[in-house]
């Protein structure tokens, strides 16, 4: 059941953080596309909350796919020691 839930977690982590690079990459289309938009002020706040949220869910997805590796391979470990 543990394998599970990280696995979901992951999953989910592997969402937000695909999520993130297209609202990034969708804005800064947008500041392309548009001559003017929002004031160089507001751009570079949104970008750098973007890119704030963007490094802190692979953080978090990184964290997880370790823990998932030490846990399976101490269970490995268990298994042949065990069976």
């Amino acid at each position: 059941m543990l394998f599970k839930e990280r696995d979901e977690k992951i999953e989910e982590l592997q969402v937000a953080l695909q999520e993130a690079k297209q609202k990034l990459e969708s804005l800064d289309t947008k500041q392309k596309d548009s001559g003017q938009g929002l004031r160089r002020s507001k751009r570079v706040a949104t970008s750098s909350a973007l890119q704030q949220e963007l490094a802190d869910t692979k953080a978090s997805l990184e964290q997880c796919q370790l823990e998932l590796k030490t846990t399976t391979a101490g269970e490995a470990a268990l298994a042949l020691n065990y069976g």
